[in-house]
């Protein structure tokens, strides 16, 4: 290091190769760990060689630009001063006290005088350390200001399955814009990947992505306020995915539930008939129709009716409550205005609730009346009737919710006594209901009604009252 920088020529020619190294590595650096690296701990390790020639580059640099504006002489006394302390100590070790007192004052003044301007050093090596830093930040694609980024892309391209599900989870989660545009893109390269488990994440985050868009477009809209980025993403995701899922819901048994949910999300309309079709012609799995249960329920698709319906006396009781959840999804979508005649479908099926409403376990049955709280149709008013009159007292309606691989679980019904979640919603479509408003009267005057469910049937009888006076 001493003959690189023994003069100002050598130290400038040392200068420019230090330079020179530093474009050359960061333009490889850069390159290396933004496409080709596949291994996070070998992307650490080359940031921190990345750093150490930034400081390399810059610790010579100022030697240069020192040894021009400070003092002549001032390069030769830093350079021999880092042997100030050795040979001050072998002085005072010598016996020769004359001579070697000599020596030591002027040690000690070479070193006064590189400690003069050692601020003015430091000043320049912290100017051109940063100035280093930005030249090689600014190298190529900028990996050095988006290694949280880099890394996370590394992860994706990782040969063990593992790292690359991990990567997958952290994608639904990410809050920037240009990352999770950039990311949900990379999402659908992993469609089609050789592990299932890693296949099925995609699949999963994906659909997680295209809910999320949705709710942040809902929002918009109901804010009146113009769309966003999120509306061109969301199109872009659906129509550059929208066939894809069809084929791999068709094709690949392994992740056909994720797959449903994902369809669902991105509201892809044909699946209707992909789901009908595969459920008429084999035996499905519990996974599967939970699936596409849940893609259906997010569909909001009115003509998905008839399967939900076929679907909510199928299979175990989470499917069913599953099934009683997307019912009241798609009848919450239905907007009468944009019809002429309501469908067909929607008569069937408040009378195929009405049977239900009889018929299932409670929690399906809790889940039914949650969604009618929301539905608000006065045509379900005698099977909401029934079902108030033959449940017990007690009867106690269990939380029940969606379960998603991202993001909260859907909420299907809350924890609530069976006869009190009746009542919330027979008031949803007692206001100008005489039948409601008679019924109310009579159940008021029923002696085995305990004094909370008699204060609820008082208080809802009154505002229905009202209503019909008016």
């Amino acid at each position: 290091m001493r003959f690189a920088v023994a003069s100002v020529t050598r130290t400038g020619i040392t200068a420019l190769l230090a330079m020179g190294l530093l474009v050359a590595g960061s333009l490889w650096i850069d390159w290396y760990v933004d496409l080709a690296s596949n291994s996070t701990r070998w992307n650490s390790l080359l940031f921190i060689v990345w750093m150490s020639l930034v400081l390399l580059a810059a610790g010579i640099g100022a030697l240069f630009v020192g040894d021009l504006i400070f003092p002549r002489g001032w390069r030769d006394s830093l350079m021999q001063a880092r042997g100030v302390e050795r040979q001050r100590s072998e002085i005072y070790s010598s016996g020769d006290d004359e001579e070697d007192g000599d020596d030591l004052a002027t040690l000690l003044a070479m070193g006064e005088r590189v400690r003069s301007y050692t601020a003015h050093y430091s000043i320049l090596l912290v100017v051109l350390a940063v100035a280093n830093l930005f030249l090689a930040g600014s190298m190529r694609s900028g990996a050095l200001w988006r290694i949280d980024e880099v890394q996370l892309a590394t992860m994706l391209r990782s040969p063990h399955p593992v790292r690359r599900v991990k990567a997958i989870d952290r994608i639904p989660h990410l809050d920037m814009e240009h990352m999770l545009v950039r990311f949900s893109h990379k999402l659908g390269r992993h469609l089609d990947d050789p592990a299932p488990e890693v296949a099925e994440a995609a699949m999963e985050a994906l659909a997680h992505v295209g809910l999320r868009l949705r709710r942040s477009m809902a929002a918009l809209r109901a804010a009146r306020e113009p769309q966003r980025w999120e509306k061109a993403l969301y199109d872009e995701l659906a129509a550059t995915h929208g066939e894809r899922l069809l084929r791999r819901f068709r094709q690949q048994e392994e992740i056909r539930p994720a797959t449903a949910k994902a369809l669902g999300a991105f509201q892809v309309s044909a699946a209707i008939d992909a789901f009908d079709s595969y459920l008429q012609r084999t035996s499905p799995s519990a996974a599967t129709v939970y699936g596409i249960l849940v893609g259906l329920g997010d569909m909001e698709e009115l003509l998905a009716l008839p399967i939900v319906l076929d679907l909510i006396n199928w299979g175990p009781e989470k499917i069913r409550v599953t099934a009683a959840w997307a019912y009241g999804r798609i009848m919450l979508s239905y907007d009468p205005e944009i019809y002429t005649r309501e469908p067909l479908c929607i008569p069937d099926a408040i009378q195929a609730i009405e049977e239900l409403l009889q018929l299932a376990e409670l929690p399906v049955r809790c889940a039914l009346v949650e969604s009618m709280i929301d539905i608000r149709d006065a045509r379900s008013a005698p099977a909401l009737f029934a079902f108030f009159e033959e449940t017990p007292s007690d009867a106690l309606c269990p939380r029940l919710e969606i379960e998603r691989r991202y993001g909260p679980p859907a909420l299907v019904a809350i924890e609530e006594r069976a006869q009190s979640k009746t009542l919330r919603a027979i008031a949803n479509i007692a206001a100008g209901n005489e039948e409601v408003v008679d019924w109310l009267a009579r159940e008021m005057r029923e002696e085995r009604h305990g004094d909370m469910i008699r204060h609820e049937l008082i208080h809802i009888h009154r505002m229905a009252r009202e209503s019909l006076d008016r």
